[in-house]
């Protein structure tokens, strides 16, 4: 759902590292989080076309820098995701031999 008021949305220090460890984490439940949701975790997966950057493109373009960093960002998540998900099929396949 969407609600109307505004909501600032702060996590502290970011720092890329700990980004991608968190991501890596849940990336060792995707599969499961996949099976269970599979539209919501394609509409998450998508880092390029999301509504919101649509809708902000021109904040996105005024702040360049700012842009790219949080791309940069984004792709990383996604990377991370993806390699924890790996990492969680290669122990499973160990598991079961």
């Amino acid at each position: 759902g969407r609600i109307k008021s505004f909501i600032v949305h702060h996590e502290g220090k970011n720092k890329l590292i700990s980004q991608f460890k968190k991501r890596f984490y849940y990336g060792m439940s995707g599969e499961q989080y996949l099976r269970k949701h599979p539209k919501e975790g394609l509409i998450q997966a998508n880092i390029i076309f999301r509504p919101a950057y649509l809708r902000n493109w021109k904040s996105l373009l005024r702040h360049p820098i700012l842009t790219i960093g949080m791309f940069t960002l984004r792709f990383s998540e996604l990377t991370a995701f993806a390699s924890g998900m790996l990492y969680a099929r290669v122990i499973n396949k160990q598991r079961n031999n």
